[in-house]
């Protein structure tokens, strides 16, 4: 199981990452990649866990698509898995 953390607002970012991402994967969506949330949703596959980071929507004014999670939960979502990527 990899964490995907997404911060990036790159289309070629995204599409490498849900290319990559395997279906017991995890994705975290902050910073930037807060305006992906879209292109994110039509492209995952299978039973990937997607959550957002609230804050950082609000701050956008986006709306989140997915679960949303505060930076302590980052963290213990980050403990749960061996390898992570950033993107």
């Amino acid at each position: 199981m990899t964490l995907h953390i997404i911060k990036s607002d790159s289309e070629s970012d995204v599409k490498s990452m849900t290319e990559l991402c395997a279906p017991a994967d995890c994705i975290v969506i902050l910073q930037n990649g807060c305006y992906m949330q879209k292109h994110i949703k039509s492209s995952i596959k299978g039973n990937v866990k997607v959550f957002v980071i609230e804050q950082h929507c609000i701050s956008r004014g986006i709306e989140p698509l997915f679960q949303g999670i505060d930076i302590t939960q980052l963290a213990d979502i980050s403990a749960e898995h061996q390898n992570s990527i950033t993107w």
